[in-house]
């Protein structure tokens, strides 16, 4: 991508030249394509040198090839379904989830009135837990600080973060359902086995949503979120989240596997 600039995508693509003159192997995981048109030639003469592309969906597999034919695109899951055990246990309590994105700067206030607004309107049904998965270097910045704004505002809110794997297992067996802004926030709700909407504008969220047929169970932003519709959206068993865990890591396997068969790891 070159939204944050295009020093970041020339970066990257140069590490990539270098590579490929020395003819060393080289493979991209878990990418994605988000490029202006006036970088895509460049774009393009690079990646058909790579040995293998991996993408995260469909929409960018597709539009990979439709950058080059040439390009070696495949379907490369997310890596951290290689960690996908049997779906945590569910405790059922009333607790409703909010794994936080902090907005950008421009909507910053906007969308935080939104929350508040959102989260005063459910405290009565729900105790509300926010999850900030990027804490920021100090712990006050990104979504730490972002939480710690609407627990300012919002009574019988509390704040939940971990330092492993495990903590964050734990966390999740305490909430009911989630609402998820964050894309591994989405992950962790598929391998807990945890009800969830999502809220984003993102297109790297709102195409995997599509892969996993959930498009049903995205919305735009907080003030569109309706509570009541958690038991009726698809695609919501245990059962079916775990198929589309196991058939995720299964593939990552298979993977790695032809990667270990051709000497590249």
């Amino acid at each position: 991508q070159d939204k944050t600039s295009n020093f970041s995508l020339f970066y990257y693509l140069t590490i990539i030249k270098i590579s490929k003159l020395f003819n060393k192997k080289v493979l991209i995981l878990g990418t994605e394509f988000d490029v202006k048109n006036n970088n895509k030639k460049i774009l393009i003469n690079i990646l058909e040198k790579v040995d293998y592309v991996g993408v995260r969906n469909r929409v960018d597999f597709n539009n990979a090839k439709l950058l080059s034919k040439r390009i070696m695109a495949n379907f490369f899951p997310d890596l951290s379904f290689t960690l996908y055990e049997k779906s945590f246990n569910d405790n059922k309590k009333n607790i409703l989830g909010l794994i936080l994105k902090s907005p950008d700067k421009k909507f910053y206030d906007e969308e935080l009135v939104k929350i508040i607004d959102f989260c005063k309107k459910v405290n009565k049904k729900y105790m509300i837990c926010l999850i900030p998965l990027h804490l920021g270097e100090d712990m006050l910045s990104g979504d730490y600080l972002f939480a710690l704004k609407i627990l300012d505002k919002v009574e019988g809110c509390c704040i939940k973060v971990w330092d492993d794997i495990e903590g964050i297992k734990n966390i999740f067996k305490e909430i009911k359902n989630f609402i998820v802004s964050r894309f591994h926030g989405i992950i962790m709700c598929l391998m807990s086995g945890k009800k969830f909407v999502c809220v984003s504008q993102d297109l790297k969220l709102i195409n995997f949503m599509k892969d996993i047929e959930m498009f049903n169970a995205i919305v735009p932003t907080y003030d569109k979120v309706d509570i009541s519709k958690f038991e009726q959206i698809e695609k919501t068993s245990v059962d079916s989240f775990e198929n589309i865990c196991v058939g995720y890591k299964n593939k990552l396997e298979e993977i790695f596997l032809n990667f270990k068969q051709k000497g590249w790891i």
